[in-house]
């Protein structure tokens, strides 16, 4: 015997939403904000006039940049960094190794070329300068400079890729970089 069954209306109740972290509008908010100061970063960075209701995002993108760089950046080590002749600064790196901020490299005093060579890809050059001091440079990617030319102070002799050796002679003798120049 089959029972009829009519439609009947259950009373059962609805599943229950799930309901959001309560932050969730929070955090949405935070990042939409996020979104538009770095957009407005880009458009500073990108456009020297650049202004937003009056202020110049310009030099605040710049600001931000430079902010954010110094973070990032390796710091080498300050206290071997040496202001040379008051122009001419290499980093020292430890172990005759130095590098500089634009990756070439300058002449510390007036001088003279007096050797250049080329060796498994690598150039090393030879700097006669000012009271008996001698310049030797190795690991160099590029010359700009050949035998017998005349060099003034700061003027850039080579390139080189991520660190170059330099070695300082007074006479015969071995100089320290901090020493030579104090």
């Amino acid at each position: 015997m089959e029972e009829k069954q009519e439609n009947q209306i259950i009373d059962e109740p609805l599943p229950k939403r799930k309901k959001h972290f309560r932050g969730y509008p929070i955090i949405i908010s935070f990042l939409l904000v996020v979104i538009v100061f770095v957009s407005l970063l880009v458009y500073g960075k990108s456009n020297e006039n650049a202004t937003v209701f009056g202020i110049n995002i310009s030099k605040f993108s710049k600001t931000v940049d430079n902010f954010i760089g110094n973070i990032f950046t390796p710091q080498l080590d300050k206290e071997n960094e040496q202001a040379v002749a008051g122009k001419v600064r290499y980093q020292y790196l430890g172990n005759n190794y130095y590098v500089t901020d634009d990756q070439s490299v300058e002449v510390l005093y007036d001088g003279v070329i007096s050797y250049v060579n080329e060796q498994d890809g690598y150039y090393s050059l030879i700097v006669s300068q000012k009271d008996g001091i001698t310049s030797q440079y190795f690991l160099l990617e590029e010359v700009l400079v050949k035998v017998n030319d005349a060099v003034k102070q700061g003027d850039k002799i080579a390139t080189y890729q991520e660190k170059f050796k330099a070695i300082f002679y007074d006479g015969d003798n071995i100089v320290k970089y901090e020493d030579l120049f104090s």
